[in-house]
């Protein structure tokens, strides 16, 4: 009887999809280094290059795959600060700070929280200076009740990966 060699997944978000074990590999393989040829993610899984990149294909086309980027490090830039904020709104205002908020270029991820009225945000600043009119700004919003801001020290995990293995 042969043995059937299970995969094995590096970030755990892919494990848990209901996407088959080759697909959740490319995804696996493709979150740590985007930049990866199809013919290294073709040789890891043992398949064609071809038929690599018709998966791959079909994730972008079924939109698993939204998007290829790069994770910046923004302190290296002079941007010292990383702050989420939490942003409480009148209910009735709630779409129109989610489009402000869209337009501030200092904010980089921003989240529809399940919690009524409440939208979520990172942003990355100079300085507390630079936090200060930032959160300013956005507290002068229409609908805006309250802002929370809370400093982040470190980035330790991001889409799974784990960015100490990374800066080694």
């Amino acid at each position: 009887m042969a043995t059937v060699r299970r995969m094995k997944f590096d970030i755990g978000i892919v494990e848990e999809t209901n996407l088959n074990d080759k697909d959740k590999k490319i995804l696996d393989i493709l979150i740590r280094n985007s930049r990866v040829t199809t013919t290294d993610v073709a040789h890891e899984l043992n398949i064609s290059d071809v038929a690599t990149r018709r998966r791959i294909k079909k994730l972008e086309d079924e939109k698993v795959i939204r998007m290829y980027t790069v994770l910046l490090d923004p302190r290296k830039m002079g941007l010292n600060l990383y702050i989420h904020l939490m942003v409480e709104t009148r209910l009735d205002k709630y779409d129109e700070v989610l489009e402000e908020l869209m337009k501030e270029k200092k904010i980089v991820n921003l989240m529809k929280s399940i919690n009524e009225g409440v939208i979520f945000a990172d942003a990355w600043v100079k300085d507390v200076d630079d936090a200060e009119k930032l959160l300013k700004r956005i507290g002068s919003i229409d609908g805006v009740r309250n802002v929370r801001a809370f400093i982040i020290r470190d980035l330790y995990k991001f889409n799974g990966v784990d960015l100490r293995k990374q800066d080694q």
